[in-house]
């Protein structure tokens, strides 16, 4: 995987810019800044005199500070601590891909490089490589031992390859199996996201089989219904035209190309619509047969 939306498990995880900061070194020098961001190696700082890079083993402390720092400093920080984010993850993916080929020596050298890296970047890059099916097992493996369960709910629900959607969704149901419910509830109802993540989220309630989503799927079932007879009527509708005959007006049938098109869009709507419901329908029926939670185990 936070609110119950796995974008906004969305999962998306960074280097947190920390602003307005004072920073102490080991040779005594105090500076104050905005933190850029902290990786394994170093701290990131902005200063009046530009971006600056200390070693770890060079900064003795660091903690809020409430001198000035103006607005846009803060926003260039902000900025560059995504930038470096980004860059941290790309260069931790690139060894997590060279761990999982090659020779043994040239395998576990790279695992050495990539668990080097930051907690952030290591989970990100993992994330990133589950999500392309890239070094697939290595980076489920990571994110489940990190028990990083937004992280495998964004795959389970984005990843490219379904290999990759069915493990990601198995690790987070073992780790957090009400987290992974909450989550697939708000995908399944939010109708801003595609239908194609909605559809996921659907099939991964069916075989997470918690009853507890039920009530949630039928008033999903419902909705879809309304929505199929809305689609009928529009597409109905969008046929038939006003025209002046003798200083009157007649509804009469029509075959311009723009009402072709609106009824090519109502199709292809009415497909996806039907398809959702499908789907629905079938969870619902999945859901209606599972046990209740907390059930003796004789009655299930």
């Amino acid at each position: 995987m936070r609110t119950c939306h796995v974008v906004s498990l969305a999962l998306a995880i960074a280097l947190s810019p920390l602003f307005a900061d004072t920073v102490e070194l080991t040779s005594g020098e105090t500076l104050v800044g905005a933190v850029i961001g902290e990786t394994s190696e170093a701290l990131h700082v902005l200063t009046r005199e530009g971006e600056e890079r200390f070693p770890r083993d060079e900064v003795r402390s660091w903690a809020p500070s409430t001198e000035g720092v103006s607005e846009s400093t803060r926003r260039r920080a902000a900025h560059l601590g995504q930038r470096l984010a980004k860059q941290r993850a790309g260069h931790a993916r690139s060894w997590l891909k060279r761990a999982s080929k090659g020779s043994e020596a040239a395998r576990t050298k790279a695992w050495e490089a990539f668990s080097a890296f930051e907690r952030s970047a290591r989970l990100q890059a993992a994330q990133s490589a589950a999500d392309d099916g890239v070094s697939l097992e290595l980076a489920l493996q990571v994110l489940t031992e990190a028990e990083a369960v937004d992280p495998l709910l964004q795959v389970a629900i984005g990843g490219d390859r379904r290999e990759a959607r069915d493990a990601a969704h198995a690790a987070a149901a073992q780790l957090d199996p009400e987290r992974a419910r909450e989550a697939y509830v708000s995908v399944m109802r939010d109708d801003g996201l595609s239908a194609r993540s909605r559809y996921r989220a659907l099939g991964h309630l069916g075989a997470l089989a918690d009853r507890r989503a039920l009530r949630q799927v039928e008033a999903l079932v419902l909705h879809l219904q309304q929505e199929v007879k809305t689609a009928l009527a529009e597409a109905k509708a969008s046929r038939t035209a006003s025209v002046d005959l003798s200083g009157g007006n007649t509804a009469l049938p029509v075959e311009l190309p723009e009402v072709r098109l609106i009824s090519l869009s109502s199709s292809q709507r009415m497909l996806v619509i039907k398809a959702l419901l499908a789907r629905a329908e079938e969870v619902q029926g999945i859901l209606r047969e599972a046990p209740e939670v907390g059930a003796p185990a004789e009655a299930r």
